[in-house]
C-alpha cells in the first residue's frame, strides 16, 4: 500500500477548500446583485385611455442622476428592469401631448413598481 504524506495532503485540502471558496462566491454572486434591483413598468395612456405606442419614458435617479430611456411599444408598454434601490422621477412624452411627471418613485429590492400615465 502506498503512503501519503501529510504536507501532501494538507496541500491537496488546501487547494480543494480554495476551489470550493471560488467556486462559492461566484455561485452566489448573481444572488447578491439581484437583491439591489427592481423594475419600473407601466402603461402609456391619452386623456381618453387609449394605449400609446412610441411614447418616450425616460427614468432619472434622484440620487446619481443617471438616466434611462425607453419608448413604448405598440401596447403602451415600458419596462426598466435591474433599476437599482433608490428614488426616481418618471417622465412620459410622445408628440402632441404635454410631458408628464411622477416624482418620487421609490425602487425597492426585487420589486416591480408600476407606474400608469
Amino acid at each position: 500500500m502506498a503512503k501519503v504524506s501529510t504536507s501532501g495532503m494538507r496541500v491537496a485540502l488546501a487547494g480543494f477548500a480554495a476551489l470550493m471558496f471560488v467556486v462559492l462566491i461566484t455561485a452566489t454572486a448573481p444572488a447578491f446583485a439581484e437583491t439591489a434591483t427592481g423594475r419600473i413598468t407601466g402603461v402609456l395612456k391619452d386623456p381618453s385611455g387609449a394605449v400609446m405606442p412610441g411614447g418616450r419614458i425616460e427614468v432619472k435617479s434622484a440620487e446619481s442622476g443617471d438616466l434611462r430611456s425607453a419608448t413604448t411599444d405598440q401596447q403602451g408598454r415600458y419596462l426598466f428592469d435591474l433599476v437599482p434601490v433608490g428614488r426616481y422621477e418618471i417622465s412620459a412624452s410622445s408628440a402632441g401631448f404635454m410631458t408628464s411627471l411622477r416624482r418620487e418613485i421609490v425602487v425597492s429590492a426585487r420589486a416591480r413598481d408600476y407606474c400608469q400615465f
